[in-house]
């Protein structure tokens, strides 16, 4: 007999079924305490994790707030800027068309101030020949017809003149 005893219980080594029972409970209360510890670790780093969850979910609807709303500004910007665009070019299609407009008034209105230029020199030459004609002795035939050559210059330069504009109103 052994007169050693159990460092545990200090009983002596016979006592066999007692130490192992204590050490099976010292082992038993030690995994309870570290399987605690490590439930409630556990249990902490959930809690972490569903706190910042939450807070990347509040993150990830305020971006969405934020985009859909400089969507909407962006939406109703771009409808101005159409509405803008199509009142701007109404404006310039008016403005284009008045130019138009006027553009042919002169062209009617230089084409009626040449008709009566014309008429106004044929009467001048005709008064003038007229003149010429009575005042006129045997001995100067070349004043007649210098009246007819100015009348054809007058003409030419009408022809010219409305083949120029009708070339570039083409």
């Amino acid at each position: 007999v052994s007169h050693f005893s159990c460092a545990l219980c200090g009983y002596n080594f016979f006592c066999l079924e007692h130490c192992f029972l204590g050490f099976a409970r010292k082992a038993q209360e030690d995994l309870a305490e570290t399987e605690g510890r490590r439930a409630a670790e556990a249990l902490e780093r959930e809690a972490a994790m569903e706190r910042r969850l939450q807070s990347v979910e509040l993150e990830l609807r305020a971006e969405r707030a934020g985009r859909e709303a400089t969507q909407v500004h962006l939406l109703e910007a771009d409808e101005g800027a159409g509405e803008r665009e199509a009142a701007w070019e109404a404006q310039r299609q008016i403005l284009v068309d008045d130019a138009e407009r006027l553009r042919e008034m002169l062209h009617d209105a230089t084409r009626e101030r040449d008709e009566f230029r014309l008429r106004v020199a044929a009467l001048d030459d005709a008064d003038e020949t007229k003149t010429t004609v009575d005042s006129l002795s045997p001995t100067a035939p070349g004043a007649l017809s210098s009246s007819p050559v100015g009348m054809a210059e007058m003409m030419a330069e009408r022809k010219a003149f409305e083949a120029e504009v009708r070339m570039y109103a083409s």
